[in-house]
Formats: C-alpha cells, structure tokens, sequence
C-alpha cells in the first residue's frame, strides 16, 4: 500500500510521456482505507484521518514499479514517466486514474498488462513528507507519485481497469 523513497528522492530526469488522440483511460482504488486490524504486508494502514496533502496526490507522475526494475533487462521501464494522476478522495480511499497513448508502443503494452488484470495502483511518498503512529497506522502520507506494479503492499487492492 505505501512505499517510501529514500531521502531527497526526484522523479527520473527522463521525458515524461504525453497522451495523443488515440489514448484510454486506467483507474482504480489506489488507497484503500483499512484499519489496525486490516495492515497491509508491511504493517501500516490508511484511514480516511490520513492527511494526503492539500490536492490528495492529485497532478502525481505516474511510474512503473516506484521508478525501479521490475526485473533484470526492464530496466529502462524504471526511468518511464508516464501522464500525471488524476486522484479522487471517496469513502473507500483514494481513486487514482491516467491516460496511456494506444499510440506509444509501450503504454499500449502497459494498457494490454491492465486488460489482462497484470497491474494495481501503489503510492509512494518520500521520508520527509510521511508520518507513521506506532501502530503502523499512516498519519500524513503525500504522495510522490503512483506507481503500475504487479504486487503491491496492499494486495486488497482491485485491480487497474480500462475506465
């Protein structure tokens, strides 16, 4: 569910990649709210009390697994930035969306992984901008950047679909 840069963590240098006429819009929970009870694989939780900042990560970059390789030889995937987050704060957590370009050869095949149910949402934020109580429960969390994984902290979490 939550993943923290080290400090003074930057988004890749490398072109962010922009959305054309032939472009689909993914989306899904990308927060889910829980409770002490419900931790995610490292033991922390969001509550609808978790301060996300003032736009929710809203305007975010979107990154391929946190900006690192999925495995060896993918590892000019980890310098992609994709179109920014549109996130939506609702009841269940945090909503997060962006538009690939069916145009560009590797968002179609990032858009092929989401058809076939390959990927989640994971946030990551970086040390300074993260609060954790003792409980694991996540006080302040702003969000960095959402990131495409496969095996998120938070395995709850549904997967991306074609909005």
């Amino acid at each position: 569910m939550a993943f923290t840069h080290p400090s003074g963590w930057r988004a890749p240098s490398g072109s962010v990649l922009k959305s054309s006429a032939s472009s689909a819009r993914v989306g899904g929970l990308a927060v889910l709210f829980s409770g002490p009870n419900e931790p995610d694989l490292q033991n922390e939780y969001f509550t609808s009390e978790t301060d996300f900042g003032p736009r929710n990560g809203d305007g975010s970059p979107v990154m391929i697994h946190h900006g690192y390789p999925i495995s060896d030889g993918l590892e000019a995937f980890a310098k992609v930035i994709l179109p920014a987050a549109q996130v939506q704060r609702d009841t269940n957590g945090l909503f997060a969306s962006t538009n690939l370009d069916l145009a560009d050869p590797l968002q179609r095949a990032i858009y092929e992984l989401v058809q076939g149910g390959a990927l989640r949402w994971s946030s990551g934020s970086t040390p300074q901008l993260v609060q954790r109580a003792s409980d694991g429960r996540l006080v302040r969390w702003f969000p960095a950047e959402f990131s495409l994984i496969p095996t998120p902290a938070e395995p709850r979490l549904p997967r991306i679909q074609p909005l």
